[in-house]
């Protein structure tokens, strides 16, 4: 059976709880400055700051593995649809509704974020 990712997209029980996603990935994250240049030049920031970003990047690469499992949980389930513009409208009006995140929805939320970031991006910000 073949779900519509946009007609969907309810939490599983597990969903907030820590259970997907564990286990670590290989790769460090980088931090991006707002030009878009890679900062790996760690010997030329002080220690609070180089702390702040190992941080950042360690929360968002946990962050990642949980959105990720999240969405192959949908898409073991039958769930299609998430890269058809088709459906654009229709994940706006579900980001929009979970926009009052409450507890445990946080990556529900940033993959719907996803989402949209990546039909825009292949299709142009011509879409909204």
């Amino acid at each position: 059976m073949v779900r519509s990712f946009a007609s969907s997209y309810a939490r599983s029980p597990a969903a907030g709880t820590g259970e997907r996603g564990a286990g670590r990935v290989g790769t460090a994250l980088s931090f991006v400055a707002h030009n878009g240049t890679q900062q790996d030049d760690a010997m030329t920031r002080d220690r609070a700051t180089q702390e702040e970003i190992t941080r950042l990047d360690q929360a968002v690469e946990d962050f990642a593995l949980e959105m990720k499992a999240r969405l192959r949980e949908q898409a073991m389930k039958g769930y299609r649809g998430w890269d058809d513009p088709e459906n654009y409208q229709r994940i706006v009006e579900m980001m929009v509704k979970h926009a009052a995140v409450a507890a445990g929805e946080e990556v529900d939320v940033a993959n719907l974020a996803m989402i949209l970031w990546s039909l825009r991006r292949r299709r142009g910000a011509d879409l909204g």
